[in-house]
């Protein structure tokens, strides 16, 4: 209802395409999500899932991967059982893994090599470091506006996460304003990262699938810029190995919505400007959307009433008052500089229609935030349904960052009885924020020899 004209019209036409049944549903999908009469379990099936009875749990799956990867690289299928019966001495960290339901793949997970290696997100709002025993920690640095910051913080946040010999690293921050080109954002960061790093080695993921050199990440910017899909996506194909998997990473910027078939990506786009036009990369989040961006106009009154062009207001806000984000009173990366407190929130949500709280209740208020988080749960399902349409219905779905709570309101909102795979629920909160870094550590681990 509250998409620009265009874009309707794309998911119009992405609603005519489909197969029948996924267009029944994409059908449903169009009227109104109608959050506030729903609670968070609202939508979810239990029991065996319809034309799936036989799908075994991922779990097996993981098992039977590790199997796969195993016998294609020579190693013992012995070594690698999952079972109580026969199973090798595992270290601490694996054994946290797998208490968890996470199975490493390939030797080089377990002992030394799997704590050898830290990974790096290198977003533009915030840096993002992850390791393969669960920690993780989310920075925030407005790269556009403080980049001579950058080599500093990255050191903090290496000696937080303690000592690693090796450092893969993705990106998106090349795309900040404050670089003229991909080119010197690409450049500029994997120097901040060498000399952050000193003298752990570093590695660059591209979207070739490749962890690359320092000198060969700076020969190549465009493979390397904007890789952090790439590696996130192969980290949900290794979680749902059989048919068509549909990744769903709803971040504090960007969301994407990722195909994968035989555990990797099967993306029509690469670089983002190709994401965009494919409905891959869709560049809404959970926390710094401007309010302007998703809606027209707010409910006022019984009536609709137009919003100010201004960034007053962003989807943090509106997450804030809904009670789907945590208050962060220490945090002031908002629209007015003030705390990311409700209280605070209902003030900026309200100065979108020109209007304060002497104008506005609080339930008013409310209101508005849920039509802003139902244009954006919107938003992401007519990409993902145009994502859907070019390939099928997917067998699974695993959603992922900070806002997997949005990723399940789209499931919902295009009825889709895929199974979900969380995350959060597998890694936990901190590294499903950080899922691009655990990735990446992930892939490094099992790919490069050190």
């Amino acid at each position: 209802m509250y998409l620009s004209r265009w874009f309707a019209t794309a998911a119009r036409g992405a609603c005519r395409a489909g197969h029948a049944a996924g267009h029944r549903r994409r059908r449903r999908a169009t009227r109104s999500l109608g959050l506030s009469g729903r609670g968070r379990g609202a939508g979810r099936r239990g029991g065996p899932r319809r034309g799936h009875r036989n799908q075994r749990p991922a779990d097996d799956q993981l098992c039977r991967l590790a199997t796969c990867r195993c016998r294609q690289l020579g190693a013992s299928h012995a070594r690698h059982r999952c079972g109580a019966a026969g199973r090798r001495t595992l270290s601490p960290a694996t054994h946290r893994l797998h208490r968890r339901g996470w199975h490493p793949a390939l030797d080089a997970l377990d002992g030394g090599n799997l704590l050898s290696w830290l990974g790096l997100d290198i977003g533009g709002a915030n840096l993002k470091a992850a390791t393969l025993d669960g920690q993780a920690e989310s920075r925030p640095l407005p790269l556009w506006q403080r980049p001579a910051e950058l080599a500093a913080t990255l050191h903090e946040l290496l000696a937080a996460a303690g000592p690693h010999e090796n450092v893969a690293v993705t990106m998106t921050g090349e795309l900040a304003d404050c670089f003229a080109t991909k080119a010197e954002g690409v450049e500029r960061i994997v120097a901040a990262v060498v000399d952050a790093a000193a003298p752990r080695r570093c590695y660059f993921y591209q979207t070739t699938g490749e962890l690359v050199s320092a000198d060969e990440a700076r020969e190549q910017p465009l493979l390397t810029a904007a890789a952090n899909w790439h590696a996130l996506a192969r980290l949900a194909g290794q979680l749902a190995p059989e048919g068509f998997t549909l990744l769903l990473d709803v971040g504090s910027t960007t969301t994407d919505v990722i195909p994968v078939v035989a555990a990797s990506p099967v993306t029509v786009g690469r670089t983002d400007p190709e994401r965009l036009a494919s409905f891959e990369l869709v560049y809404t989040g959970i926390e710094r959307s401007p309010v302007a961006a998703l809606v027209d106009a707010l409910p006022w009154r019984g009536d609709l009433c137009p919003v100010a062009q201004e960034v007053f207001a962003t989807t943090r806000d509106a997450y804030l008052i809904m009670e789907d984000l945590e208050e962060r009173p220490t945090a002031t990366d908002t629209a007015d500089g003030r705390p990311a407190t409700r209280a605070a929130a209902q003030v900026r949500l309200a100065r979108m229609i020109c209007a304060d709280e002497s104008l506005l209740d609080a339930a008013e208020i409310r209101a508005m935030a849920e039509v802003v988080g139902s244009a954006q749960v919107e938003l992401i399902g007519q990409a993902a349904a145009r994502v859907i349409d070019r390939h099928a219905e997917p067998v699974t779905i695993v959603v992922s960052g900070s806002g997997e709570f949005v990723a399940r309101r789209v499931i919902r909102y295009l009825d889709l009885p895929a199974q979900v795979i969380s995350l959060a629920d597998r890694l936990g909160p901190s590294a499903s924020r950080c899922a691009a870094a655990v990735a990446v550590a992930r892939l490094a681990a099992e790919e490069v020899r050190v």
